[in-house]
């Protein structure tokens, strides 16, 4: 009968540490977990926003498209004017940090991006008059540069609606859908 309290004195003290230990262990993780996910919510929104700007000025630069290729095919060779240098503040701020938004979204962010910047590339050739500037020319390239922003605007509407549903995703659904990948890193 003496053996049951020197177990329990022994043993409470080394189960009760464990069990602190587990505890800080596992609280330490989903601790920098959610703050992973905070800041992969706020990403998203970030990146969402800026990509609804571009979406909003890409309506009107396809009228102005449409207008400078009727012109083209008139005989008329009118030439885009060089903007300013172009600049995703948002996106070349946060790059590096593109794993916070989970396994798919980089993917689709950086393909519209991308995208982007196939329109820009193009953009710039016509107005820095690197590509002939004749009318038979601009109304080539005209629909090729309306072409490459009506692609960028598909994938940037979708990659906006992606990011505005992991921007408002809760961190329970997230951990609950991820639960096992969290489980694995505790145990790695």
């Amino acid at each position: 009968m003496e053996t049951l309290p020197i177990l329990a004195i022994v043993f409470g003290p080394i189960l009760a540490f464990i069990g602190a230990v587990i505890g800080a262990f596992m609280a330490n993780f989903l601790g920098e977990d959610f703050k992973r996910f905070r800041d992969g919510s706020a990403l998203a929104s970030a990146l969402s926003g800026e990509l609804k700007s571009y979406r909003i000025a890409s309506a009107r630069l396809k009228d102005r498209l449409i207008i400078l290729q009727n012109e083209a095919k008139s005989g008329n060779a009118i030439v885009l004017a060089e903007p300013p240098p172009f600049k995703d503040w948002v996106f070349e701020k946060a790059v590096e940090k593109l794993g916070y938004l989970g396994p798919d979204l980089p993917e689709l962010v950086c393909l519209t991006y991308g995208k982007i910047a196939g329109f820009r590339t193009l953009f710039l050739l016509i107005a820095q008059k690197k590509l002939p500037s004749d009318a038979a020319t601009l109304s080539r390239l005209y629909p090729e540069l309306l072409e490459l922003v009506n692609d960028a605007a598909r994938s940037g509407g979708i990659a906006i609606a992606d990011l505005e549903t992991r921007a408002n995703q809760k961190y329970s659904d997230y951990l609950r859908s991820n639960w096992d990948s969290f489980l694995h890193k505790c145990t790695s």
